[in-house]
């Protein structure tokens, strides 16, 4: 097996092999075939899924073997809920999506006495509105 088949075997796209066979030849003069199926690997893992394939003949010529991968962002879920400000904004909150107070929530005077399944309303919650805004 020779170092183009070894590429092309592993080359996601393969069509046009003569043009890749000629491409592959002229990348060797300038890297080597370890650099090159390394890159084809991160290639591989980091290519956007919204953008094609290159042809291998596109990626050899644009010694594409060079290319820096940077990482995805991280994209962070935006929160759904936060904790309430005072028990009367759980009580508020709770009387507006029509849920039972139970003693405990009504005897709390601080958040911290509320019991901490009550202690979260919805992110967008406003007590001045008394209801969630969408």
């Amino acid at each position: 097996m020779t170092d183009f088949d070894t590429f092309w075997q592993h080359y996601p796209l393969r069509i046009a092999k003569g043009a890749a066979r000629l491409a592959f030849a002229r990348a060797l003069r300038k890297t080597t075939l370890e650099t090159i199926l390394t890159a084809l690997e991160a290639y591989k893992k980091h290519k956007p899924e919204d953008r094609p394939w290159c042809h291998a003949s596109t990626w050899l010529n644009q010694e594409r073997w060079e290319d820096e991968w940077e990482p995805p962002p991280t994209i962070l879920p935006k929160p759904l809920y936060r904790p309430a400000r005072t028990p009367e904004e759980m009580r508020a909150y709770l009387r507006s999506v029509g849920k039972p107070i139970s003693p405990e929530i009504e005897r709390a005077r601080t958040v911290d006495e509320l019991p901490a399944f009550a202690r979260m309303v919805p992110i967008e919650w406003n007590i001045t509105d008394m209801k969630v805004r969408a």
